[in-house]
């Protein structure tokens, strides 16, 4: 699935944190409503009653305490309570992020999950701006949680009957009024929460903050912030003073449209042009080889032979390689066997490992089998072929061990497919995916002969060179 475009009233909240009385009575509600179980929790000094610390897979909305200094209250300090959750952007960044469209926007403005489409990259947590997407990291499938601002609260049915009379319709209504709201706005007794259309909830504040300008500070946090939110804030304090992120009025993803929209075309035209210097480059070389029986002969077979090597290839360095993969190895097995949360120590606070650094290191020594590659073949170096098969092997294994280590990151490698099967439009993850998988099958490709020729398989070595000449 993909965002879809407003068509209509967008469903937000207001939040009014001078109202608050940090009852919780969201949090508890929200808890029910999405069925997520309790914490251990534990009181902490810094944090005050504010339980859990943060948001997590089992906390979707939390109550965060706040004090700060005012002369003017008892104790000199006053206390505000902010109520987290995921502010629904109308240009949402987890949802750009996302390489299999798993998180998408809703016409009405909720932000959705479909965790049938999720990999568990954990780029959305990466991605938002707010910290709001948090993993299960205590289950070998870790799915991503985070506010749907009660989206499958609407389409409930109303009962037909209640206390064994038919229900009316003015109580039909009423009860799909009642649903059609977040659970939270529901539970709230102070008049912290409201709900409407984005347009009513924006002249409710505004209205607000004209009517009290001593009570609230004027800014209404969501409005204009990274292109807009559906979720409101109006503060008696300013918000900066209670974590709320200083952003401008520009999205997330128009920062990244534009980079990620030159891909396609810049990969288009120095295709083009490697083609054009291949056929201009093949042309000469045809023209010098016709005058030659020796180059002739070449033409022929295609490629150069190789003399076998009869070292031993257990040398002692191998065997220290050997145990380093078999180090590798049980890693690998440990990760599956214990989930990203067990073998990783990995937390939404750092969903991504060092290793992701090594990985870029593995890319880096891969891109020398194309460059030497398109100096070979591109430019007709033949001359250069006996180095242009060695770097085709480093390039196979840097970007085979790439794959490996991509897959063991992700928290739901077996719905890889996901990728195939979507078309996000500004994901970097999405065209880092396929350019790794395209990069792997050219290698293999080219490096086919050499199995070939090692076991015997002449048929599949003449086969291979009459359909992928060089």
């Amino acid at each position: 699935m993909t965002s879809e475009p407003s068509t209509g009233p967008i469903r937000t909240t207001l939040i009014d944190i001078a109202n608050c009385i940090g009852c919780r009575a969201c949090q508890v509600a929200c808890k029910q409503w999405n069925e997520k179980d309790g914490e251990a929790t534990e009181l902490d000094d810094q944090l005050g009653f504010q339980n859990p610390a943060t948001l997590s897979a089992k906390t979707l909305t939390l109550i965060a305490f706040h004090e700060t200094e005012n002369a003017a209250k008892p104790g000199g300090v006053e206390s505000a309570f902010v109520m987290q959750r995921c502010l629904h952007c109308l240009e949402p960044a987890c949802v750009s992020a996302c390489p299999t469209t798993a998180l998408y926007r809703q016409a009405d403005g909720p932000v959705s999950y479909n965790a049938d489409d999720c990999i568990g990259c954990r780029y959305c947590q990466l991605a938002c701006p707010w910290d709001v997407p948090t993993s299960d990291w205590n289950t070998r499938s870790p799915k991503i949680s985070k506010c749907t601002h009660c989206a499958d609260r609407v389409p409930q049915p109303a009962p037909v009957s209640f206390n064994e009379k038919p229900l009316s319709d003015e109580a039909a209504r009423q009860f799909a009024n009642t649903m059609a709201i977040p659970a939270c706005v529901k539970a709230c007794p102070a008049d912290a929460l409201r709900y409407g259309t984005r347009e009513e909830m924006l002249a409710l504040a505004h209205k607000r903050i004209a009517d009290r300008p001593d009570r609230y500070v004027d800014h209404i946090y969501g409005e204009k912030e990274l292109g807009g939110t559906s979720v409101l804030y109006l503060s008696a304090v300013p918000f900066e003073k209670l974590g709320f992120p200083t952003y401008g009025e520009k999205p997330f993803p128009a920062f990244t449209k534009t980079a990620l929209g030159a891909v396609p075309p810049a990969v288009i035209t120095v295709g083009a042009f490697l083609g054009a210097a291949y056929a201009f480059f093949r042309k000469r070389t045809q023209a010098v080889a016709d005058g030659s029986a020796a180059s002739k002969h070449s033409e022929d077979h295609g490629h150069v032979e190789f003399e076998p090597l009869l070292n031993s290839l257990m040398t002692p360095f191998n065997w220290v390689l050997l145990l380093l993969m078999a180090f590798g190895g049980i890693s690998l097995v440990a990760r599956f066997a214990l989930g990203l949360g067990g073998s990783t120590n990995l937390s939404d606070t750092y969903p991504w490992g060092l290793w992701i650094l090594f990985d870029l290191v593995w890319i880096a020594v891969a891109a020398g089998a194309f460059a030497m590659a398109g100096v070979i073949y591109v430019f007709q170096r033949k001359d250069l072929y006996g180095l242009g098969r060695t770097a085709v092997l480093m390039g196979l294994l840097s970007y085979s061990f790439v794959t490996v280590t991509l897959l063991a990151d992700l928290g739901l490698p077996w719905h890889f497919y996901a990728l195939a099967l979507n078309a996000p439009e500004h994901s970097a993850m999405f065209e880092v995916s396929w350019c790794v998988g395209l990069y792997v099958t050219i290698l293999l490709l080219e490096f086919l002969p050499v199995p070939f020729d090692h076991w015997g398989y002449h048929r599949a070595a003449a086969a291979w060179r009459r359909w992928y000449p060089q």
